[in-house]
């Protein structure tokens, strides 16, 4: 099954900024043919100016999509809001449920906790919260599917691996 990687702002930012764990998640899901997307809302947040931002620009060129935060969207993603903590924000709802409805997926993300804390508000998916603060550790997130991503930084690769299924949670890299 093709997996999509959803970048939140902090990805983005990070990519502007050449850092090389969204290079090696970049090369391993072209390798894959994973999907990437980014969220409308993301690149509203993350682009400021496109002349000083070759990085994000060229980032964008192998995104596969943009979704919008339309109507709909909006209002699924304030639908989450109600049962979490009033600091996460609507951006961040909208990343999640961009991820659910392409599962199974891996969010890429700045913000570990506010994602794994909405993705527990709603039904199991195959979701995962690649966090990039932790130095790259994939977040244990309470329904997700056993489907990681483990980086090896002195090579600066991305390899698919599997754990323990029975426990349904990922372990930390």
């Amino acid at each position: 099954m093709k997996r999509t990687i959803v970048f939140d702002t902090g990805a983005l930012i990070a990519g502007d900024r050449n850092d090389p764990k969204i290079c090696a998640i970049i090369r391993a899901a072209r390798d894959e043919r994973a999907t990437i997307l980014v969220p409308a809302g993301c690149l509203a947040e993350a682009w400021r100016d496109g002349s000083s931002q070759a990085n994000l620009a060229r980032l964008m060129k192998g995104v596969h999509g943009v979704p919008a935060l339309d109507a709909i969207a909006a209002v699924r993603a304030g639908e989450r809001l109600v049962r979490v903590s009033a600091s996460v924000g609507p951006i961040d709802a909208s990343v999640v449920n961009i991820a659910c409805s392409h599962s199974p997926s891996i969010i890429v993300t700045s913000d570990p906790n506010d994602m794994a804390s909405l993705l527990a508000t709603g039904p199991p998916r195959n979701v995962l919260v690649f966090s990039l603060l932790s130095g790259g550790y994939v977040m244990d997130v309470p329904h997700i599917s056993p489907l990681a991503y483990e980086t090896t930084f002195e090579t600066g690769t991305v390899e698919p691996m599997w754990d323990d299924v029975e426990r349904q949670r990922v372990r930390t890299l």
